[in-house]
């Protein structure tokens, strides 16, 4: 027996039911439910200015499922239709054989009623999800695929020379538009190897104070490194060292050079 779904709303909803025909067997098949169910989408205004108004219900005794569109998402309208589906696959395993209260505030009172409506909001949102997700999956790869066969036998038509006068515009216009999207995903792809090339590339400073940095400018690190050699940092000189590098004096200064040439060799060569 197949099961009914019914628009009561008075509104026209063709994509609605169109998208809740393709809901129904998903979730079967997600959910292995046995026996049909009869969904019915209503129109309730005075329940829909609620703040808290109810958005479905589902009747274990009739295994109906009702909906209320009025203010609604279809998306929101088909996930109330996925949570309630759920409900009815655990009243075909007999989970509401057990004589429980489903009045108000049941998840609340009931600890197994609590858990049946935990799955019922996993299952159901995640099922939606994946007939959502499957839907555009499908969409993308029909119309690529669309493109491309469209686009060779257009190039094929083009080079025999048996594209019609009236038709030449058009093919014109749709070769351009998929020179376009080659172009773009070549600057794309050369985006991306830009990009990974520039994050590989290693700083051109040398570390020649060896502290580790190698970001710091050449110029400030061997100043950084004399002055270790030395024995001083930053403007603090000893009257000693003042006196050894004056440029007047040059065998101070030649005795100086030799110092920090021996220094140096030794820092760097260990």
């Amino acid at each position: 027996m197949k099961p009914t779904i019914e628009n009561k709303t008075g509104k026209e909803m063709k994509e609605l039911m169109e998208m809740a025909h393709r809901l129904y067997p998903y979730s079967q098949k997600r959910l292995g439910f046995n026996k049909p169910a009869h969904i019915e989408f209503h129109s309730d205004p005075e329940n829909a200015s609620k703040m808290l108004g109810k958005t479905a219900y589902y009747n274990p005794a009739q295994f109906k499922v009702v909906v209320y569109t009025d203010g609604r998402h279809p998306k929101d309208i088909l996930r109330s239709l996925s949570h309630e589906l759920v409900h009815h696959a655990q009243n075909c395993r007999g989970e509401f054989d057990k004589g429980m209260e489903v009045g108000e505030g049941y998840a609340q009172k009931d600890k197994h009623l609590r858990e049946m409506e935990k799955e019922a909001y996993l299952e159901g949102n995640m099922i939606f999800r994946d007939l959502e997700d499957s839907i555009k999956e499908t969409k993308t790869m029909n119309e690529d695929t669309i493109r491309e066969v469209v686009t060779k036998l257009l190039e094929k038509l083009t080079n025999e020379g048996k594209v019609p006068p009236q038709l030449a515009p058009f093919v014109k216009k749709a070769q351009e538009k998929a020179k376009d999207k080659k172009d773009d995903d070549k600057s794309d792809e050369k985006d991306e190897k830009d990009e990974k090339k520039d994050s590989d590339v290693k700083p051109d400073f040398l570390d020649l104070d060896k502290d580790g940095n190698k970001d710091e400018p050449m110029s400030d690190a061997a100043e950084d490194a004399q002055n270790e050699v030395m024995g001083f940092e930053g403007d603090e000189e000893t009257e000693v060292t003042k006196k050894d590098i004056n440029p007047k004096n040059e065998s101070a200064e030649r005795r100086h050079q030799n110092r920090l040439n021996e220094a140096l060799m030794n820092k760097w060569c260990k």
